[in-house]
């Protein structure tokens, strides 16, 4: 993972100094470092950002991976805007975070996308990750068939059995984090933004019945969202 060096000053005028020394400490130095990342994305200072969240991920570096998945999924996306494919890539092929959420399958795909990895992007086992979400922005009546065929035509590959099998029995679906995961997703449009990358990198790899599939989908995603 790339480390980001912050930038002269800070909107405090210095970086906190006790992070995590106590609990009453640890608990005022993370606000203060959410206080200094929201200040650094707001003025687009994106790698200065980047820098600080890390320091909030090492505070819960003793919490379980999945706890801890929406906060990684505001790093990346930082790390998105600061431009840092590499970091992202590196980032969620180390933690399997692919196979976590399709938030995380999104951002894999546009940082490959920017490095020209095509090869990559098709061979990402993704096709699991296809399910119902999101159904609260959509009109239940015009989603119904949708659902039921939804991405069929889309030449997906399947996680290696185990994997998926692993991945399904921790996913917990429903609880805290998943519902905060798939607001993300949502208010990110992170599923319109994949079928577009994915339908530009078919056309790239001249697999145009793939890439047709993914754009007859993009375009009923963004029909039923604006409908």
């Amino acid at each position: 993972m790339e480390h980001h060096q912050p930038s002269s000053s800070s909107t405090n005028g210095s970086p906190p100094t006790s992070v995590g020394q106590d609990a009453s400490g640890a608990q005022l130095d993370r606000e203060e470092l959410a206080q200094l990342v929201e200040a650094h994305t707001r003025s687009g200072e994106f790698k200065s950002a980047a820098f600080w969240m890390e320091k909030i991920l090492a505070m819960e570096a003793g919490l379980p991976l999945r706890r801890r998945l929406p906060e990684l999924a505001s790093y990346i996306k930082i790390l998105t805007s600061a431009g840092s494919w590499q970091a992202i890539i590196t980032f969620i092929s180390r933690h399997d975070l692919s196979l976590a959420h399709l938030v995380f399958a999104c951002f894999h795909v546009n940082a490959l996308y920017k490095r020209e990895m095509y090869a990559e992007i098709v061979n990402l086992p993704l096709g699991y990750l296809v399910s119902p979400s999101e159904t609260h922005l959509i009109s239940q009546t015009l989603f119904d068939y949708w659902l039921q065929n939804r991405w069929q035509d889309v030449p997906f590959i399947g996680a290696d059995p185990a994997v998926a099998i692993h991945v399904e029995l921790n996913a917990e679906k429903g609880d805290e984090v998943d519902q905060r995961l798939d607001t993300f997703a949502a208010e990110n449009n992170c599923e319109s933004r994949l079928l577009l990358l994915l339908t530009r990198t078919y056309l790239i790899v001249q697999n145009r019945p793939a890439a047709a599939g993914c754009l007859r989908h993009w375009s009923v995603w963004i029909f039923l969202l604006f409908y």
